[in-house]
């Protein structure tokens, strides 16, 4: 609400300047960076909070260019645009154009296939080789591991990349355009990626690797950062999950569901991402919806559960029963009329 009535005031007063100072205003420098300055602002008090728009970014494939871009969690599968940290030109006249973009905050498992402007290509040893811009568009990838160098072409082709831009345990992937009018005949197109995200560890066998398992990622986001001051999870001790329920939501996680048109797929799935700038309690109500679950803590540990029905562990029968039973079909008129009146 509080937002609400700051776009209100901002548009209020934007129009009384506009009508007072006459419609040459508006044409002036001056009156153009006024009105560009209040649209930001009635933007800025409108746009969603961070908490409330990070669940909703999950999978965004837009292209965003931040210096103060969040820091995320890819888990899953997810179709991204990338946060553009760094552009460059190089060769004679700029011939080229060089995006270097942020895909996750963390190592992932691989890059699994590019869009230009929503149409999937082909891309061989680095090169676009399908589509309009085949031959004119090279991507480049690190997957983010803790001791990833410096990508040695961008270090020979941009004067201002060195051996120290190294993006330790951030995946990323640069773009560049080979400049030709015939070819970009409405400007920039934007690539994006479909990535498998973070790695995480299957409490059933102890191995680390990509899952799209509901259970496993709720349990990489509780105990993720422990090792480290900036890491984006929870850092909940190890000693406070319960590694037998883990197991078992796992399962119920793993079961094959069968589809109506023939086949299966996994029970619960969780894909998309997870934004640094939302509160953990905002991430963790995200992964959970993935199965229609519920986080508790009991007896000093969480366990965590997902829809599903539970094993019986005991059955009840007549001989449970305290005492015989009686059924009553319908009250007595003695109790259905708790006062008289007459009417005359």
């Amino acid at each position: 609400m509080a937002k609400l009535i700051k776009a209100v005031i901002v548009i209020t007063a934007v129009v009384l300047i506009a009508i007072t100072a006459g419609p040459e205003f508006a044409l002036t420098f001056i009156g153009k960076l006024f009105v560009a300055a209040g649209v930001a602002i009635v933007s800025d008090a409108l746009a969603p909070s961070a908490n409330t728009a990070a669940i909703r970014q999950g999978g965004l494939k837009q292209e965003l260019k931040s210096s103060v871009a969040s820091r995320t969690i890819v888990y899953g599968s997810a179709r991204l645009g990338g946060t553009i940290i760094a552009a460059f030109t190089s060769g004679t006249d700029n011939k080229y154009l060089h995006l270097i973009k942020h895909a996750a905050s963390h190592e992932i498992e691989s890059f699994d296939q590019f869009f230009i402007n929503d149409t999937a290509v082909t891309v061989v040893d680095d090169m676009v080789i399908s589509g309009k811009y085949a031959g004119k568009v090279r991507i480049l990838t690190g997957l983010g591991t803790a001791d990833q160098t410096a990508d040695a072409t961008l270090v020979s082709e941009i004067t201002q990349w060195t051996t120290d831009h190294r993006l330790r345990g951030l995946a990323w992937f640069a773009v560049r355009f080979e400049f030709d009018t015939e070819v970009y005949t409405q400007g920039r197109p934007v690539v994006t990626a479909k990535i498998s995200g973070a790695k995480v560890i299957d409490t059933r066998t102890s191995a680390t690797e990509f899952s799209n398992n509901q259970a496993l990622v709720l349990n990489d986001y509780l105990t993720r950062g422990a090792g480290s001051a900036w890491d984006l999870g929870c850092r909940v001790p190890v000693a406070e999950l319960n590694t037998t329920n883990i197991n078992a939501q796992a399962n119920i996680c793993d079961e094959n569901v069968a589809l109506k048109g023939g086949g299966f797929q996994k029970r619960y799935t969780c894909d998309g991402r997870v934004l640094a700038t939302a509160s953990r309690d905002v991430n963790i109500k995200g992964i959970l919806s993935a199965a229609a679950g519920q986080l508790i803590y009991q007896s000093g540990v969480f366990n965590q559960y997902a829809a599903a029905a539970p094993t019986v562990s005991i059955q009840l029968d007549d001989d449970d029963l305290r005492g015989p039973f009686s059924l009553a079909t319908r009250r007595p008129i003695g109790e259905r009329t708790n006062r008289v009146i007459g009417v005359f």
